[in-house]
């Protein structure tokens, strides 16, 4: 007997963390699962290539959770005002932090049910409430995946002491929580390059297309990205637009 379909799925979201094997900007076009035993969680990913190459590969620990999405309530600062993310379109020139306003080239979107979150208590969506990061950061409650990361500062440093740090890193700090939840639909915001745009008065990132996280969306949409960036301009977008924490933050 094989694993469920669901949980085949899940097993493919994907977070862009350590202990794995990557092979650059070259696309997945197959991840395939080896599990330990008949009805285990435990076992092996590995990703390739339509020419076989080997993209990434690492046990299931490794990949913990969703890549980093925003939520549909989420409102995010564009040149027309704020908008919620479930009504953006590619098109539309968003805010950010490094360059001013910058052009939204694709969305992507992926539902989870309450199975999905059942089985899996990694891809369920953390919490921010208002204010929790700080300097009355966010504006109002935001709630994202746990791998979407938000835009911190090491405690006495000025910029050189910015960083990029999980959501799922700062659960436990006063008002950011796992809350219960029976369904859940992730956003993701991809523009030319890696940057910080401004979503609910706070500064978070924007989509980077690491193999991970392509490999997390589906075949539907990388072939979609695929048509849209070129091997470079991935290479590009992927680069991240602040050094990403290691650790768990405590201070902001």
């Amino acid at each position: 007997m094989q694993p469920d379909p669901e949980s085949f799925d899940l097993a493919r979201c994907l977070s862009a963390f350590s202990g794995h094997v990557s092979a650059g900007s070259a696309l997945p076009a197959e991840v395939r699962l080896s599990f330990s035993g008949f009805e285990s969680r435990e076992g092996e990913i590995t990703a390739v290539s339509d020419e076989g190459q080997v993209i990434f590969a690492g046990p299931f620990s490794t990949f913990l959770g969703a890549i980093p999405c925003f939520t549909a309530d989420s409102l995010v600062a564009t040149a027309e005002g704020l908008c919620p993310v479930a009504e953006l379109v590619p098109g539309m020139r968003l805010v950010t932090r490094d360059n001013g306003l910058q052009s939204l080239r694709w969305i992507g979107r992926r539902s989870f049910g309450w199975r999905a979150l059942g089985l899996n208590p990694l891809l369920r969506p953390v919490r921010i409430a208002a204010g929790a990061l700080g300097g009355e950061q966010p504006e109002r409650a935001i709630t994202v995946s746990p791998n979407h990361r938000f835009l911190t500062r090491l405690p006495g440093e000025g910029e050189s002491g910015e960083r990029l740090t999980m959501a799922r890193d700062l659960v436990g700090l006063a008002g950011v929580t796992v809350p219960p939840g029976t369904e859940v639909t992730y956003f993701q915001l991809l523009l030319e390059r890696h940057q910080l745009v401004h979503v609910d008065g706070c500064w978070s990132e924007s989509f980077r297309p690491t193999a991970l996280s392509l490999a997390a969306l589906g075949p539907g949409a990388v072939a979609t990205l695929a048509a849209e960036l070129s091997a470079e301009e991935r290479a590009s977008a992927a680069c991240p637009v602040r050094p990403l924490a290691e650790v768990a933050a405590r201070g902001l």
